[in-house]
């Protein structure tokens, strides 16, 4: 008799769990929406640049400002490899996914006068190793650049002030609400104060 309730209870257990996987195979989990985090930029020390690193910055830069770096290289390493760092700590890519158009084109524009400030620079250099014939070329090509890099920092400061107008206005919206809340402000703290409802900010 004994046996025979052991094997009915092997039995039931067996089942019971047999249920379990199959109910299992059934259900299917809801799928979580992961947003991937920016990615930070890397950060570059101030030791020698191995390979790699070289690499990867001259991958970020436009082929104009590479190929004006490389020509530096040919004349001096170290400053190069200062020129090819200054390139990379205006590098703020991993946050436009965040920003509003106005902002985007701000940034993009600051990104765009960093690399004008590092061929300016690069081009200074390659002046003192010209010969003289190379550089009156190089004179005019750096006065060319600086007189765009000029436009740039103005586009700069146009859309700085433009946003500063939208932040003025809204503020100005908020004060003349608040103004006009001023009562219902007033009370709402007050009831904070005493421990009754809350509605609107102090």
């Amino acid at each position: 008799m004994n046996i025979i309730k052991m094997c009915t209870s092997v039995i039931i257990m067996s089942m019971f769990i047999i249920g379990i996987s199959v109910a299992q195979d059934y259900v299917t989990e809801p799928k979580v929406v992961r947003i991937k985090p920016p990615k930070a930029p890397k950060i570059i020390g101030l030791s020698k640049l191995d390979e790699q690193d070289e690499k990867e910055l001259l991958n970020k830069l436009s082929p104009e400002l590479k190929a004006e770096l490389l020509k530096v290289k040919e004349y001096d390493q170290q400053k190069f490899e200062e020129l090819l760092r200054e390139t990379s700590y205006g590098r703020f890519e991993f946050y436009t996914d965040f920003m509003e158009p106005k902002e985007k084109e701000r940034m993009e524009n600051e990104r765009k006068i960093e690399e004008m400030e590092v061929k300016t620079e690069a081009l200074g250099i390659r002046y003192e190793y010209a010969s003289s014939t190379e550089k009156q070329k190089i004179v005019s090509e750096l006065k060319a650049v600086l007189n765009k890099l000029f436009d740039m920092k103005e586009k700069a400061r146009s859309l700085e002030v433009e946003m500063l107008e939208r932040e003025l206005t809204q503020l100005k919206e908020s004060l003349k609400v608040r103004k006009q809340s001023k009562d219902e402000i007033i009370n709402r703290r007050l009831n904070e104060l005493i421990g009754k409802g809350d509605y609107l900010d102090w």
